[in-house]
């Protein structure tokens, strides 16, 4: 005999085994009234999740940081097993999405106006080829390559090409570009910021650092895109100085993602 957590009702142990045929703490008739009530209240308590994410979002990553540090020993068994037990399913898995079409929701705000990125029929990201200008759409291996390039400091350039014919007769191809003439991954237009950089005398805006400096939007390209180029609308800013910029509340990749869903011709 077990007591649901739920009701507080004891009953037999056959009544707290799930589909999976695991004991869990809620007992069937319990467990069944719930997914009921997700499912008919389910848009007022994603509002009400939200919400609450909003009020105690710094309070919330303390507990997570909190609770990493204390179980980060069990969840690096727990990684170890689950790929042992999986590993030709993992690998599958992930060979099917490296190959697969890369999505816009995912990379268009992490790629540069050489890309140009939009959103095609279906959801999936259309950029521009670095050697003929045609649109098309690259896997999600390809752009985390180009992604990989953006954020390092050697130069490295791996651009985007709809074919090996392009990629073969590209100027740039394997080609090393001095990082200050390059833009990052947060950043739209290589000139735009260098002329903020320029403006800031080479230094963060915030703390007064020197390296790994990057410009960023004060209200965001998503947000209002007609500042994408504006002077005024950029700070020169370190990249631990950017990273914490795009910690704060509406300005996170989770945030500027809702704005989009909200204002899709924003």
């Amino acid at each position: 005999m077990k007591k649901c957590s739920q009701c507080r009702v004891l009953k037999e142990d056959d009544e707290f085994l799930n589909e999976r045929g695991k004991f869990v703490k809620k007992c069937t008739r319990c467990r069944e009234y719930l997914k009921v009530y997700y499912n008919n209240n389910r848009d007022k308590m994603l509002k009400c999740a939200a919400t609450y994410r909003e009020k105690h979002r710094e309070e919330i990553l303390k507990r997570h940081k909190s609770w990493c540090g204390k179980n980060r020993d069990k969840m690096s068994e727990y990684d170890r097993v689950y790929y042992k037990k999986n590993r030709e399913e993992i690998r599958n898995r992930k060979k099917k999405y490296n190959c697969s079409s890369a999505l816009y929701v995912t990379y268009a705000g992490k790629l540069t106006i050489l890309e140009d990125p939009i959103e095609g029929e279906n959801g999936e990201l259309l950029v521009q080829c670095a050697k003929c200008g045609l649109r098309f759409s690259p896997t999600s291996q390809a752009v985390r390559n180009r992604i990989t390039a953006l954020n390092s400091e050697d130069g490295t350039e791996r651009r985007l090409y709809c074919s090996e014919k392009c990629k073969r007769s590209c100027e740039v191809y394997r080609k090393r570009i001095d990082p200050a003439e390059r833009a990052t991954r947060f950043e739209r237009d290589p000139a735009w910021s260098k002329d903020v950089k320029e403006r800031a005398k080479y230094l963060c805006e915030r703390c007064g650092s020197k390296e790994k400096l990057e410009a960023h939007h004060e209200i965001a390209v998503k947000v209002d895109s007609t500042k994408a180029n504006d002077l005024d609308n950029g700070i020169c800013l370190c990249h631990e100085c950017h990273m914490k910029a795009h910690s704060e509340s509406g300005c996170t990749i989770g945030d500027l993602r809702r704005h989009n869903a909200a204002n899709p011709q924003s």
